[in-house]
């Protein structure tokens, strides 16, 4: 039956719902990482290993975390610059969820708390 294989759509609550926890996670991923890029530099494999080791968001970030994690957890034989560059990917991969949240059709109330508030 056609009928049966017709996209369902999701409604506007349901998208917002969705928004709200790839945000979550989001603001949850920066949280953990220093501003001050010095006090980062000086902790980045305890940064990332703190990112990876929640479940949910090393699920979300699916191959980056799955190719990273290994690398990760042998941390003394990473040199200080394969680290920054991980936590380089980190970000921006980050920045390019939070960039596509921001191209979805989400309410516009979505997109003001999206912008002026923390979800995490």
């Amino acid at each position: 039956n056609l009928s049966d294989l017709k996209r369902k759509e999701i409604s506007i609550a349901g998208l917002t719902q969705i928004l709200t926890l790839l945000a979550t996670k989001c603001d949850q991923i920066w949280s953990k990482i220093p501003p001050d890029e010095s006090s980062a530099s000086e902790n980045l494999l305890k940064i990332l290993t703190d990112v990876f080791a929640d479940r949910d968001t090393a699920s979300l970030l699916g191959d980056f975390a799955f190719s990273t994690m290994p690398q990760i957890v042998q941390g003394s034989k990473l040199s200080q610059e394969e680290l920054e560059d991980i936590l380089l990917r980190l970000k921006r991969l980050t920045w390019e969820l939070e960039d596509a949240i921001l191209k979805t059709d989400s309410t516009e109330e979505f997109a003001r708390r999206f912008i002026l508030e923390k979800f995490a």
